[in-house]
């Protein structure tokens, strides 16, 4: 028995050894840091790890290395100037994507994958060159998408204008202060589904669990994209510790597909009867378009990247940008100052409320957003790469089929190109003609870079700037009652979830005081009933 038990042991770990070595390839001219075999780097990278990555390039002061998971080789680029070159020069060699068992076999094993995550490939050009189309200026700035933005952003505002009534300076109570991450997320999903399939979301009233249960999917779902957390996709011998792990990832496949396919059955019923928003919309264009070939499972993927892209991204900057305008005085004078802009610019607050929908003129509100991107940097890790052939790159020669992390929290924090990269200083976007600095001149990568970079920037730039303005044309916004519960500054301390692809920070609340301002009681009035 004991001899059998001996043998078992001996096999496995030949298995195991073999295994190792069929990905044990190295990156010639790449600084290869110490770690353990078979396992690699994998649970040294769980806490923070574009934290940990910038603490080993201090460490070993190198602005690029490479660690492994499990046996396989990454090369991590932390430098602003470095991921540039990379990123940007070899934008073709550098535009492939990862495969991992437990987000590409199980969680989108029926519904497929985003855009943004599908590998390069004929499909892929298919895909982004249909949303690219979709997401162009063109459609985010039409009247119809305006009208979109214009109607999710107002119900955010109805919905704390009516929760504010019983709210004064004089009799506050830590019950007036509110978390504004899920309304942001109701508002980012209004209007990615009225946007996509022409459904009209109401969040705040008979569509609040369906709203619930597709932001708390999207947020597990973003949690197990993590190519570091799932360190049972890439430990030799993991999978066989796979079932551990599966149930989670089931779950939440499960409830996609019954939201996904609800949409989907909705839009067709629409469309059927020529309802006008289901033909306006994205889907209606595309079914429209004769020269379209995209398959079904090409436009699911569509509809995939169209519902989960913003939930951590728009959202959660938007949030960020809340708490950094409640700290007293630096937070208050931004917000005083963008709105005296925006008086500047339009006259009156019913103007300004009505022309922040359709226009970007405030040069201060795009320049707040722009600071929050790089300061906040959502996705710190921005999402992985895989080349698609032989890259010759700061003395390496970088093989094809090798797995790329751009750590763009450390790139938009480089010292190099930020002057007091860890302040936030939204004027360092703000040329001397006041006008936003070109990306020529001065780029953020939260965003991502190169031929994989969002293609939904003109839509997030628009939603941002829209629900920022508004908010600020109608509230003060100021800290809370329990300094507890004011935002913590540095993303990595506030992180709920440190191994997850994006920041989760820990909830803090704001007070939306009443704006009293002349044409605040009409503008009040023509918020709430039209």
């Amino acid at each position: 028995m004991l001899l059998l038990a001996l043998a078992s042991t001996l096999v496995l770990l030949a298995l195991l050894l073999f295994l190792a070595s069929s990905h044990n390839a190295q990156i010639p001219g790449a600084l290869h840091l110490p770690t353990f075999p078979l396992v690699g780097h994998a649970f040294l990278v769980q806490n923070n790890p574009a934290r940990q990555f910038m603490a080993w390039a201090r460490k070993y002061q190198r602005p690029s290395f490479v660690i492994r998971l499990g046996t396989r080789p990454v090369l991590v680029v932390n430098s602003h100037s470095q991921v540039s070159e990379l990123w940007l020069r070899h934008s073709q060699a550098t535009g492939s994507r990862p495969l991992f068992h437990t987000f590409h076999n199980v969680v989108s094993a029926t519904q497929g994958f985003t855009v943004g995550l599908t590998p390069a490939g004929a499909s892929c050009q298919r895909k982004k060159k249909c949303i690219g189309k979709q997401l162009s200026r063109r459609y985010v700035d039409s009247q119809w998408g305006c009208r979109i933005v214009d109607l999710h952003s107002r119900m955010f505002i109805q919905h704390h204008l009516r929760k504010s009534v019983s709210s004064s300076y004089y009799s506050r109570t830590p019950h007036d202060d509110v978390s504004l991450l899920r309304p942001a997320q109701y508002f980012v999903l209004g209007c990615a589904l009225h946007y996509t399939y022409g459904f009209r979301l109401h969040p705040y009233g008979p569509h609040s669990s369906l709203a619930d249960t597709v932001a708390d999917t999207e947020n597990t779902i973003i949690r197990l994209r993590s190519p570091l957390a799932n360190y049972q996709d890439y430990i030799p011998g993991g999978k066989c510790l796979a079932w551990l792990f599966l149930p989670t990832a089931q779950m939440a496949a499960k409830s996609r597909d019954i939201y996904m396919g609800q949409f989907m059955k909705q839009f067709e019923v629409d469309f059927a009867r020529g309802s006008e928003s289901a033909m306006s919309c994205l889907l209606g264009r595309v079914y429209l378009d004769p020269t379209s070939s995209l398959t079904s499972s090409e436009i699911a993927s569509l509809c995939l990247s169209m519902v989960s892209a913003g939930l951590d991204n728009i959202a959660l900057n938007y949030d960020h940008l809340i708490g950094h305008l409640a700290r007293p005085p630096e937070g208050y004078k931004m917000q005083e100052r963008l709105f005296r802009e925006l008086l500047s610019i339009y006259g009156d607050l019913g103007t300004a409320w009505r022309k922040v929908a359709t226009e970007q003129a405030s040069v201060y509100a795009l320049a707040l957003i722009h600071e929050t991107m790089r300061y906040f940097t959502v996705l710190p890790l921005s999402l992985p790469r895989e080349t698609t052939k032989d890259v010759v790159f700061a003395g390496m020669t970088i093989p094809k089929g090798t797995m790329l992390l751009m750590n763009a929290y450390a790139a938009n924090h480089d010292w190099k190109v930020f002057q007091n990269p860890y302040s936030f200083f939204p004027d360092r976007w703000i040329d001397e003609n006041y006008n936003i600095v070109p990306e020529s001149t001065l780029r953020h990568f939260a965003f991502g870079a190169g031929s994989r970079k969002c293609t939904g920037v003109a839509l997030a730039l628009k939603e941002l700037y829209v629900l920022l303005c508004r908010t600020v044309l109608t509230f003060q916004v100021r800290r809370p009652v329990d300094p507890n519960k004011q935002m913590i500054m540095d993303p990595f301390e506030a992180n709920l979830c440190p191994s997850a692809t994006s920041f989760e920070p820990k909830e803090f609340k704001v007070w939306l005081r009443r704006r009293h301002h002349p044409g605040s009681l009409e503008l009040r009035h023509e918020i709430l009933f039209g």
